[in-house]
């Protein structure tokens, strides 16, 4: 290649650097001159964003600032004289966290801009202002605490005044029953004239002693009733002047109940009742401390009435302040506006003074680029110009001869140069193309080879034709698979002497997909298929495509064992892989061929479904490989069971299917399922172990119970169901009443599914007693499920649906939430019981279902009790105690129920420490009449006294079994004796009632003293 040079020419250099300088300095006079003016119009708009602008601005928000705080402080003033609690304390905390940032903002922009006075006159008054706002709230809360502690006077006021009427309400009730007794006497006595004188002595005795008393007793309750209506009004004196009237009124109708008892005291100290008296005395002592005392009524109505007055001037202050720091924002808002309408109003001056300067500046540069543009093309864009139109006419005409202007290469400049160098580079590529043609050829004959060899490396036989349809190509894999030589498909052979080789070598076309007819040839076709066999030993796949200039190119590939993995593959897909019987898929085509042959024949057919009972504790004993053996076996056992002509599957898991096809009633049904439960029952010895297992048998007769395979095998599901319900190892016909009974199950469980979404549910609470003192401690918390249609249903009906759909949890934490909050509105010291289900512990929420049902009610978790039967620990027992382990150090009370009725209940205890046991109803019926039973209750109060854990007793009904279960040193009672369940609200008044009354469990005696 020649060395290419360049001139040394710098002329077009010099020229275009002298216009760019030009064009510099003028963009720079142009810019100097635009830039002055927008300085000046900056420093307008500079001056009302930062001074005049910005303080309008903040003017308006310390307006709406002072006006959202005067009213935050009249909204204080209100809701102290007007509500309590949580309302008066969010109004207080919104004034003390009143928002002040934006009337200091504008304090301190006031300040800034040389308005000092004003800016120290609004300081002044926002002082004020938050001195008046800490002033009504210290006189809020004065007043709430005298509210308070008004509210606590007349609390004991109002207590005073109910012991008051109940003992005057007793004297009442004596005094009513002593003279209906005398004057009962005194009638029989009338009846014979021998005692009338000696009974009217009597009956005037009566209407001197006792009348007089009970008419006092009823105007005692009169006076106490006024004196409540005077102390417990709803309006109270708004001034300290009208204080007095209101005091005087109360003291005067208490010195009038005062007199009243003084005037039926003498019949009361007559009839011993001094203590009463004295009773009385003491409440009324304490009413008029209450109402005279230095803390009581009086002192806190006039301490009421003064704060009253202190708000009220407070109120008056707040307003005075509020004008006062608005006539300074408007003052300060007016001068902003003013500000900022001169300043607008000499930026616009400003900007129409700009115009023409600017305008003038950018038209002399724009004729001076014109200029520039001018000389530009003359001097650079002419020459590319001529230098392009050279580069087309040479791509135009494919070649390099042509030669550059003279008039370009003579150029003393850069194009000058750029020329030269284009034609040297021109004529260094011609030789360059001379080279690769050359270079080009060794390259095909280097492709073609690598070409063949890729060929010959494909795993698949290739056989490439031309447009003549005689071979170009053909590789080893091609020969191999046809049994042809080398010279068979030697390049150049006709295409048909290697198909008549082929054939000769026993190759036999089984399908073409190319539907051509007589006399075409192949390469008409772009693409066809065929499969060949080869000896029958092998199969052959041929795909033929057509190529671009119009020869074939036609792949072999054999598929004989892929055919044979594909067969295999479709064989699994209708056969078990472990047995090796028919599937589920297979055997329902089975059953649809079998009743169409019943249909068109009248011969009745037999479906037997079977399940393996035991077959579950195989597994986990012995392991799931046993388990799999033993399929097997029972697998070949029904297999032997069957005629030629029946049918057996496996379902999956231990579930297989029998199908007696032609004239199987159900007696001979019958007999072929006893002899596969009598060949099931048979020992199996399974790795040099002996297993015994047991199967349950459904049957289902065609087409009588079922005109299609699905409502067959429906029906035959169901008969096995019930076999396994009447005890397994069985076989049950289906019954009309079998659909009819899932179908009131699926009912249920629809019902039970819209009653949980609905909140149909409800709870009643049923007492627990403690035996010692007698008093309620707690109540178990019962679901009850009032039906809208059907009435209410029983538990034992819905509890086991809810189990086996998983409806379970969910009403489980349903009645965790409402037992816990019904508990959180009972007395402190009493429990609330939950039972909780097997299932709730498998889905392993139950310690977050108990916490949140603890949150939301705010109920203490030493309050609840968790109940559980020994089922919850019969399955995954570790697991089982980590989450009882997790309640207990929530502080949650475990107990269980149904003591005495499993299988390992000692081992239990013995495992958790459990915090109460509640004895079975079965041991507490009929204790009193046997040693047996109370041989069992004494063992397991002794055992759990020992340990320390309580025991409740289920099912007290009697008066003898309370007090034998007393004597057995038994903690709690609970049953029918002692009360039934009842609701939530019901339960709540016997709660209050024992407080006030201090019942005990022989209150409740009788079930008639219980609400059912």
């Amino acid at each position: 290649m020649p060395q290419l040079t360049f001139p040394k020419a710098k002329r077009l250099r010099v020229v275009m650097t002298g216009i760019g300088g030009f064009l510099v300095l003028l963009i720079g006079i142009v810019g100097f001159v635009s830039t002055q003016q927008i300085f000046s119009v900056a420093a307008g708009i500079r001056l009302i964003n930062e001074r005049t602008g910005p303080l309008y601005t903040d003017a308006l928000r310390a307006s709406a600032a002072m006006q959202q705080i005067n009213s935050i402080a009249r909204n204080l003033i209100d809701e102290c004289f007007h509500r309590t609690g949580s309302e008066v304390e969010r109004a207080a905390f919104a004034l003390r966290n009143a928002d002040f940032s934006d009337i200091e903002a504008f304090r301190r922009h006031a300040q800034r801009v040389q308005l000092e006075e004003l800016g120290r006159s609004l300081q002044m008054a926002k002082a004020e202002l938050q001195g008046v706002h800490r002033e009504i709230l210290a006189v809020c809360e004065d007043y709430q605490v005298n509210r308070e502690a008004r509210v606590g006077i007349e609390q004991r006021i109002e207590f005073s005044l109910t012991r008051f009427e109940v003992s005057i309400n007793a004297l009442m009730e004596q005094s009513s029953h002593t003279i209906a007794g005398e004057l009962d006497t005194a009638e029989r006595a009338f009846r014979s004239v021998t005692g009338m004188e000696n009974e009217l002595a009597r009956l005037g005795t009566i209407l001197v002693g006792d009348w007089p008393l009970l008419r006092g007793a009823y105007d005692l309750r009169l006076q106490a009733r006024k004196l409540r209506d005077s102390l417990l009004g709803d309006s109270y004196p708004q001034s300290t002047a009208g204080v007095t009237p209101v005091v005087e009124e109360q003291l005067e109708a208490l010195t009038a109940l005062r007199r009243e008892l003084r005037n039926v005291s003498p019949w009361l100290e007559s009839r011993g009742m001094g203590a009463r008296v004295r009773h009385i005395q003491s409440i009324l002592g304490a009413i008029s401390t209450d109402l005279t005392d230095v803390h009581g009524l009086r002192e806190n109505l006039l301490q009421g009435a003064q704060i009253d007055t202190r708000m009220q001037s407070t109120a008056r202050q707040l307003r005075l302040s509020e004008y006062r720091l608005t006539k300074i924002l408007q003052k300060l808002a007016i001068w902003a506006k003013l500000q900022n309408q001169a300043s607008t109003e000499e930026i616009t001056r400003k900007i129409d003074h700009s115009v023409p300067a600017i305008l003038g500046a950018v038209s002399f540069a724009a004729l001076a680029c014109i200029g520039a543009v001018l000389a530009f093309s003359l001097l650079v864009t002419r020459p590319i110009e001529h230098l392009t139109a050279h580069v087309r006419r040479l791509r135009a005409e494919g070649r390099s001869e042509s030669e550059l202007p003279q008039s370009l290469l003579t150029r003393p400049d850069e194009i000058g140069s750029l020329a030269t160098s284009f034609d040297g580079l021109m004529r260094t590529l011609d030789q360059a193309r001379l080279d690769l043609l050359a270079a080009s050829r060794v390259e095909v004959q280097q492709q073609f080879d690598r070409l063949t060899s890729a060929v010959e490396s494909i795993p698949q036989g290739v056989l490439l034709t031309g447009p003549d349809e005689r071979i170009i190509l053909a590789n080893d894999n091609f020969r191999e698979l046809f049994g042809l030589s080398v010279a068979d498909v030697r390049p150049g052979t006709s295409l048909q002497q290697v198909i008549d080789r082929c054939r000769e070598n026993g190759a036999v076309v089984l399908a073409d997909d190319t539907e051509r007819g007589a006399g075409v040839t192949p390469h008409f076709f772009l693409s066809s298929q065929r499969i060949v066999s080869m000896k029958g030993e092998r199969t052959i796949v041929v795909t033929t495509a057509l190529t671009p200039e119009g020869g074939t190119v036609a792949v072999h590939e054999d598929v004989t064992e892929r055919k044979r993995q594909e067969e295999r593959i479709a064989y699994l897909a209708h056969h078990d892989a472990l047995t090796g019987l028919p599937n589920r898929v297979l055997f329902r085509d089975q059953i649809g061929e079998a009743l169409a042959h019943c249909l068109a024949s009248g011969d009745p057919s037999a479906l037997l479904y079977l399940d393996l009972d035991q077959f579950k504790t195989v597994n986990d004993t012995l392991g799931h490989p046993i388990g799999d053996r033993l399929l097997v076996a029972v697998a070949e056992r029904l297999r032997q069971a069957l005629g030629e002509r029946d049918h057996v599957a496996r379902l999956g898991g231990d579930e297989f299917a029998i199908l007696l096809a032609g004239r199987t009633d159900g007696h001979r049904a019958a007999e072929i399922a006893d002899q596969i439960i009598a060949a099931i029952g048979q020992p199996f010895d399974i790795g040099g172990q002996f297993i015994f297992i047991g199967v349950s048998i459904g049957i289902a007769i065609a087409p009588a119970d079922g005109e299609d395979a699905d409502l067959l095998m429906k029906h035959a599901d169901m008969a096995l169901y019930r076999a396994k319900q009447d005890g397994r190892n069985i076989h049950r016909f289906f019954e009309p009443s079998m659909d009819s009974a899932i179908k009131a199950r699926r009912e249920l469980e629809i019902d039970l599914r819209q009653a949980l979404a609905n909140d149909e549910f409800r709870l009643h609470f049923q007492p627990l007693f403690n035996l010692q003192d007698g008093q309620i401690e707690g109540f178990e918390a019962l679901l009850r499920w009032p039906h809208p249609r059907h009435g209410n249903v029983s538990p034992a009906e819905f509890i086991p649906v809810a189990e086996e759909t998983g409806l379970i949890s969910a009403i489980g934490t349903w009645v965790l939430r409402h037992a816990c909050q019904e508990a959180a509105r009972w007395p402190k010291d009493t429990r609330v019981a939950v039972n909780v289900s097997p299932v709730q512990f498998r889905t392993r929420t139950l310690v977050l279902d108990v916490i949140a049902a603890l949150g939301a009610s705010g109920l203490s978790p030493n309050r609840l009790e968790i109940e559980i039967t020994e089922g919850v620990l019969l399955h995954d027992t570790d697991a089982t105690l980590s989450i009882l382990a997790d309640l207990q150090r929530l502080g949650v009370r475990i107990a269980m129920d149904d003591f005495g009725t499993g299988y390992s209940s000692l081992s239990y205890l013995r495992k958790f420490r459990f915090d109460k046991v509640k004895i079975d109803r079965a041991f507490i019926q009929d204790i009193h009449k046997g040693q047996d039973k109370l041989a069992v209750v004494r063992a397991v109060t002794g055992l759990c006294t020992s340990l320390g854990i309580a025991t409740t007793a289920e099912g007290v009904e009697s008066e003898e079994q309370l007090l034998a279960l007393k004597a057995e040193g038994c903690t709690q009672a609970q049953g029918f004796y002692t009360g039934r369940p009842m609701p939530a609200e019901q339960a709540l008044a016997l709660l209050h009632q024992q407080e006030v009354m201090g019942m005990s469990v022989q209150s409740f005696g009788a079930p008639s003293a219980v609400s059912a």
